[in-house]
């Protein structure tokens, strides 16, 4: 096979340009006069508090309580009245912005004790009264500054609100807020993505913009369609999930989506756009639909993948793969990049939080997986000397023989070369592969299904690494389509011949009384000769055969006119089932008999080479 050298060329320039359209420090005059005076509205809805409903200043009890920009206001209740919650507001001055100028600040509460809470509002009409104003949510507080966020979601002449709920009503408490701006932000892009020769299923990507696009990704390929470049979708179903490009809305680049692409010549995307509005909760909420989802981040910063897990309350199982010839599973959410994400809470979107700085250095993969160390087997392909694929089975107590937090789903494997993964028949969701299957315990015995594949057209080796953690239970490789038993504490490294394309094995691990009741189950009963394939070939084809009792056997290739053309097999085989691969390469195509003997038994079948 002719060897191709893959290069990919990523050049990246990414330049957050942010307008501060409006500050406010808290480090001036924050007494209710000085907040006023810079067009801050402050109203004491419900009366409560023995002083102004706002001021600055660091009490002497909490004089440890610091704003994270040198100052801040706060909102205060001083007083030993039973009068419930405490309903305070602060308005904005007045404010012109667009549509997706973001609004940042930090807000705390004081006390550990009580659930202190603020509700985020904004007017429309530049109204001052509370009527005026549409909340977008209420949320409590930390006794830790944190940061919060609102895009406004029209332009014009606007305000804001913070209204707190202080639920202290026996001793002085209050509540902080510093650092208020309004950001008007872009993002100027530059990206060129070049890859390698697109006969090469592998050398597909999976990519994505970030930003607030919404375009047709042929706008960004050059050349035709098929001949040199192709997109796909994935639309999450069970089968025929893959959707060409076909010109619809469904290819347009958007926040959050990502394609499959392959292109002759390179892709160029260079260009200023606005990103995406980040919401209340510091999140920008992306689009899922059932099943496997192809994502990308929307954000010009690289995000933690363990942040998006626990926005969403994901499991530890619930990641993200990345393909690059192979798959990995990394821990950061980075920019341009398509990830594979298996919906399997069948969430409709996914918070991805905004980081508070952009991560550096490079990408880590995360290796670490709910495995038990002693009870786990790995099954990894080889080529070259490099691993290309790779699936665990595992036993622990706290899994069950279902779906649960201890299996990984396996990405599809449309563009693998090579690959190996679990398949379990049994799981409820209609997509059945697993990277990870994990069980409660091996009892008398486990079966656990395995796909092979490999279209590289060279030997790949087949690796079973663990065996010595189960040194008290048999293990073996079934060969599914032989039904050939392999002993993996004699045999764990199987070099596998490149004209098996496909092929279904089972790991079976269990006592002998499980492991021999499979092998009577399966030993053949009568000689068989099966069709070649493929068929019709060239120059090489598969012939299987099966044989009941140890005997002498004979199989021959004839041509048309009866004459002997190769001796494939003449010797004697033990029970069970087997394969011998022919090659016509030194002779001319036609039609071909394929006849084998043994004792009394004789059958023939007809192949045919066509070059």
């Amino acid at each position: 096979m002719k060897k191709i050298l893959l290069i990919i060329f990523f050049s990246i320039n990414i330049i957050l340009a942010q307008t501060v359209l409006w500050q406010d420090n808290m480090n001036g005059n924050n007494s209710i006069a000085g907040l006023q005076a810079r067009g801050w509205i402050v109203l004491n809805v419900d009366g409560g508090g023995s002083t102004n409903a706002f001021y600055q200043g660091q009490p002497t009890v909490f004089s440890a309580f610091e704003g994270p920009d040198s100052g801040y206001v706060a909102a205060n209740y001083l007083g030993a009245n039973n009068q419930g919650l405490i309903d305070q507001w602060l308005i904005s001055p007045s404010l012109q912005i667009l549509a997706g100028d973001t609004l940042f600040f930090y807000a705390r509460r004081q006390s550990t004790s009580f659930s202190d809470s603020i509700n985020i509002l904004i007017s429309d009409n530049a109204g001052t009264t509370t009527n005026d104003f549409t909340s977008l949510g209420r949320f409590l507080l930390s006794s830790s500054w944190n940061y919060f966020t609102l895009s406004f979601g029209s332009s014009g002449t606007r305000r804001f609100a913070v209204e707190y709920y202080m639920a202290d009503s026996s001793r002085a408490n209050f509540i902080g807020l510093d650092y208020f701006r309004v950001l008007r932000w872009s993002v100027s892009l530059n990206k060129t993505f070049t890859f390698g020769d697109i006969t090469q299923p592998s050398n597909y990507r999976m990519i994505g913009i970030p930003g607030d696009n919404n375009f047709l990704i042929s706008d960004i390929l050059t050349g035709d369609q098929n001949k040199d470049w192709n997109v796909y979708f994935d639309n999450g179903e069970a089968s025929n999930y893959l959707i060409q490009y076909d010109g619809t809305s469904t290819f347009n680049i958007k926040p959050g989506r990502g394609f499959w692409v392959l292109s002759k010549n390179s892709i160029t995307y260079s260009k200023t756009i606005n990103a995406v509005p980040i919401q209340v909760d510091n999140t920008y909420s992306i689009p899922l639909h059932n099943g496997w989802n192809i994502i990308s981040n929307p954000f010009e910063k690289d995000v933690s993948w363990s942040d998006v897990q626990q926005n969403n309350g994901l499991g530890s199982n619930d990641v993200i793969w990345s393909w690059n010839g192979s798959w990995s599973k990394p821990s950061t959410f980075s920019t341009y990049s398509g990830f594979y994400f298996y919906n399997t809470n069948n969430l409709t979107s996914l918070k991805i939080p905004y980081p508070a700085s952009s991560s550096t250095g490079k990408i880590s993969e995360q290796t670490a997986y709910n495995l038990n160390p002693n009870s786990n087997l790995k099954i990894s392909l080889v080529q070259n000397g490099k691993e290309v694929s790779e699936s665990f089975v595992n036993f622990d107590s706290k899994a069950s023989n279902s779906l649960d937090s201890e299996d990984y789903f396996a990405p599809p494997g449309d563009f693998d070369e090579a690959r190996i993964n679990l398949y379990n028949q049994n799981l409820p969701t209609s997509y059945k592969q697993l990277f990870v299957e994990s069980r409660s315990a091996i009892n008398n015995g486990q079966s656990f299904d395995l796909h092979y594949k490999n279209i590289t057209g060279e030997n790949i080796t087949l690796k079973v690494n663990g065996i010595e953690n189960f040194p008290g239970d048999e293990v073996y490789l079934l060969d599914k389509t032989l039904n050939q038993f392999y002993n993996l504490m004699q045999q764990s490294t199987f070099l596998i011949n490149p004209s098996i394309k496909k092929r279904n094995y089972s790991l079976l691990i269990g006592t002998a009384e499980y492991i021999n009741s499979l092998k009577t189950d399966l030993m053949p009963h009568e000689f068989s000769l099966y069709q070649n394939y493929p068929n019709p070939f060239n120059p090489t084809t598969t012939i299987r055969y099966q044989v009941p009792m140890k005997s002498h056997v004979n199989i021959t290739i004839y041509d048309i006119l009866g004459n002997e053309v190769k001796t494939l097999v003449n010797k004697e085989e033990q029970p069970g089932s087997y394969e011998v691969e022919f090659n016509g390469q030194n002779i001319s195509s036609g039609v071909y008999f394929y006849r084998i003997t043994s004792g009394s038994f004789t059958q023939t079948k007809k192949m045919l080479l066509l070059k």
